[in-house]
């Protein structure tokens, strides 16, 4: 089967083609649930269903910051693992556009709990153009090899481990390059001790399919602190860049 992957503008023109319900979509580009992608559908698992954190998919090359942590000797937070998959999308036999993660096409950084609160993994142009042909590899042995396919976002999972005496919650969003931040969503922290974990479909950012892009998750957590009682936090972000070996401000 021939690949077939289009930018999300072309794709939101063979939506409204076909005649799908819109309404959901704010804007071209902006992150949005993809139940609303094809409105009588739910996003699904494509492929391997095992667990999408840890990943057993190839490494691929980590960025990482260095963040303090403040005097609170209780207090820490580190990414630990940031995993990503294509989110594709096919015609089903109605004429809808149904969107799946493609779970056995995954990439993954692993980090040390050692306080590196901003981190991410990079996908070079070479990179993502292998990711299309396993996506392409997939298809051709699937049952939608003769069905239209398209490559509209990434599913993006972010692990976090944490300490704090007296937590209180996590705050969490998407990010996308040249998009508003995505619905804040809050976790309540009961635990002392342990480890988060944050998933987002985000579609890539109209127009940039080819060019320089991120997507990710970032959130703070909130705690009290011990020595005075008074409310702290610490920000956090896991991150995909694609085509990094584009980046203009290099």
């Amino acid at each position: 089967m021939k690949k077939r992957f289009l930018s999300l503008t072309l794709l939101f023109l063979f939506v409204l083609g076909m005649a799908m319900p819109v309404s959901a979509h704010e804007e071209i580009g902006k992150e949005i649930d993809l139940q609303a992608f094809a409105k009588v559908n739910e996003i699904i698992n494509l492929g391997d269903s095992s667990d999408f954190l840890p990943s057993s998919g190839p490494a691929v090359s980590e960025r990482v910051q260095e963040l303090s942590l403040g005097p609170d000797y209780d207090l820490s937070l580190s990414v630990t693992q940031v995993a990503v998959c294509p989110i594709i999308a096919y015609v089903d036999d109605n004429g809808a556009l149904q969107p799946g993660r493609l779970l056995s096409v995954k990439r993954y950084a692993t980090f040390p709990a050692n306080g590196n609160t901003f981190v991410g993994l990079s996908l070079t142009s070479a990179q993502l153009q292998s990711v299309e042909n396993e996506i392409a590899n997939w298809i051709a042995s699937s049952d939608i090899a003769d069905r239209p396919c398209y490559l509209v976002g990434w599913y993006v999972g972010t692990e976090v481990a944490y300490t704090a005496n007296r937590p209180r919650y996590i705050d969490y969003w998407s990010t996308a390059t040249g998009t508003a931040a995505g619905t804040k969503e809050r976790r309540t922290i009961n635990k002392t001790s342990g480890t988060e974990r944050f998933f987002r479909d985000i579609l890539i950012p109209d127009g940039r399919y080819d060019s320089y892009y991120n997507v990710g998750i970032a959130g703070n957590f909130y705690f009290i602190r011990t020595s005075n009682g008074q409310e702290g936090g610490f920000a956090f972000s896991g991150n995909l860049t694609v085509n990094s070996d584009k980046n203009p401000h290099q």
